[in-house]
C-alpha cells in the first residue's frame, strides 16, 4: 500500500489555521490602523497654524520661526552643533522614557516621574526656559532649576532603593554629569567645554536609563 501524499500528511499533522477575521473585525483593524496618520496630519496641522498665529501675534516674520539659526544669524554652519546635538539626545530620552513609563510594571511611578523630568529638560534646552523665556516674562531663572532639582531629588530616592540595577548606576551617573555642567555654569564662567560638554555627557548617559529599564522588563531567552 503506497504512503499517503505528502500535503495529506502534512494536513494531518499541523494545527488548524483559525478562520479569517470576519467582515466588521477587519474594518474595525484598518480604521485603528489609520489613527495614528490622523494623529500626525492633525499635529502638523496645528503647528503650522500655530507657527503662523505666533507670526502675527509677535508682529515677526514667518522665516523667524522656520529658518534654521544659522541662517538667520549669517554665522558658519557648524555653529551651536554641541548645542544641537544635546538637544537631539534630550529628545531621545524624553522618547524613550515615555515609551518605558507606558510600558513597564514595576517601578511604574519612577519610570514616569523620570519622562517628566526628561521632557522638562528637552524643551527647556531647545527653546531656553530657564535662561531666556523664563526670566523674559517674569518667571525667575531659580524657580525653574528649584522645579528640576526637586524632581531629581525624588528621583534618586526612589532609584536608590534599587541600588545594583543598572537604571541606577545609569540615572546617578548622568546626574552626577548634569550637576558638574550647573556648577561649571555658575562658578566657572565662559568654560563652555566643560559646562556644555558634560551636559552632553549627562544627555547621553540618562539615554541608558530607560533602555535599561525597557531591557529588565524583557524576559531573557
Amino acid at each position: 500500500m503506497s504512503p499517503a501524499p505528502r500535503s495529506l500528511q502534512r494536513s494531518a499533522t499541523s494545527p488548524p489555521q483559525p478562520p479569517p477575521p470576519a467582515g466588521p473585525a477587519r474594518r474595525h483593524g484598518r480604521a485603528t490602523a489609520w489613527w495614528p496618520i490622523a494623529a500626525t496630519q492633525l499635529a502638523g496641522v496645528l503647528l503650522v497654524a500655530a507657527t503662523a498665529l505666533a507670526s502675527r501675534v509677535l508682529d515677526a516674520p514667518v522665516a523667524a520661526f522656520t529658518r534654521d539659526v544659522q541662517d538667520l544669524a549669517g554665522i558658519a554652519w557648524y555653529s551651536g552643533a554641541v548645542s544641537t546635538l544635546t538637544v537631539m539626545t534630550w529628545t531621545a530620552v524624553a522618547t524613550l522614557a515615555l515609551f518605558a513609563a507606558g510600558v513597564v510594571r514595576t517601578h511604574r511611578r519612577r519610570a514616569a516621574l523620570f519622562a517628566v523630568l526628561a521632557v522638562a529638560l528637552a524643551v527647556d534646552d531647545a527653546f531656553l526656559l530657564h535662561e531666556a523665556v523664563g526670566p523674559e516674562n517674569g518667571v525667575p531663572q531659580e524657580l525653574f532649576l528649584g522645579g528640576y532639582a526637586v524632581l531629581a531629588a525624588v528621583l534618586v530616592v526612589w532609584f536608590v532603593r534599587t541600588p545594583r540595577a543598572g537604571s541606577t548606576i545609569a540615572f546617578l551617573l548622568g546626574l552626577a554629569w548634569l550637576g558638574f555642567s550647573a556648577l561649571a555654569d555658575t562658578v566657572l564662567h565662559h568654560r563652555f567645554l566643560l559646562e556644555d560638554g558634560s551636559k552632553l555627557l549627562g544627555a547621553l548617559t540618562w539615554l541608558a536609563v530607560p533602555l535599561l529599564t525597557l531591557r529588565s522588563r524583557t524576559p531573557r531567552g
